[in-house]
């Protein structure tokens, strides 16, 4: 449409420029400027708002800590020990849930994009096989021979991969609470630096475990990346 505009005004005699677009993170071609661009963003959004309340924090638990060195049959606030468990769930762990979602999207998104960059002449293409997901992506870069996820470079980072794409399920379905029924357990939870339960059955996110998931999402990109 642009281009059949400028034609008619040129022809019409009419010099006009248009604004240059904008470089796009959200439908590029997946390679490893790209990669490293759309992780930097999302980390840089994802530790400003981790800032907004970072101050507020810091003071409710220097004074708790005050507080609790109160003798013992000294009157207890509970404000400082409300407000700080406010601000783990109404506010940080909706932001890291948030977070893990989007990344998580991306990952999925950015594999299926490889798998039609890589295609080639193969006859079929990755929905063509069943399951869905990172796992058919793999099953379809291994089918058409372009990576062994059982090497050593990609194979620690892939295990990390599977794991949060069950943490993504639980948070996504049923907002992190983990029954006896649940894929995900609880004892896999709890041996997982970042994640942990407080005094409910509930997937609490530490900012650690975001930070840590961005960084193997990259790291394993990069590697599926040939430019």
């Amino acid at each position: 449409m642009r281009n059949l505009l400028t034609k008619l005004l040129y022809l019409s005699g009419i010099r006009v420029s248009f604004k240059p677009q904008p470089y796009s993170l959200l439908n590029s071609p997946v390679h490893t400027l790209s990669v490293k661009r759309r992780i930097s963003s999302l980390k840089d959004v994802f530790l400003k708002v981790e800032s907004i309340h970072g101050g507020e924090y810091e003071r409710f638990e220097s004074e708790l800590s005050h507080e609790l060195k109160k003798p013992e049959d000294s009157d207890y606030s509970y404000y400082l020990s409300d407000s700080l468990r406010e601000l783990d769930h109404d506010f940080y762990r909706v932001h890291r849930i948030s977070m893990i979602l989007s990344l998580y999207a991306y990952l999925e998104n950015s594999m299926m994009t490889l798998c039609e960059q890589r295609r080639g002449d193969s006859k079929f293409s990755v929905k063509d096989l069943s399951g869905s997901g990172i796992r058919r992506c793999k099953t379809f870069l291994e089918t058409i021979g372009e990576y062994n996820f059982s090497d050593h470079h990609i194979n620690p980072l892939w295990s990390k991969l599977t794991l949060l794409n069950n943490v993504r399920n639980s948070l996504a379905h049923t907002e992190g609470y983990i029954s006896e029924d649940s894929k995900l357990k609880k004892k896999t939870i709890e041996g997982v630096e970042g994640l942990y339960f407080e005094d409910s059955p509930v997937v609490m996110i530490d900012k650690s475990y975001v930070l840590k998931s961005m960084d193997t999402v990259e790291k394993f990109l990069l590697y599926l990346c040939v430019d």
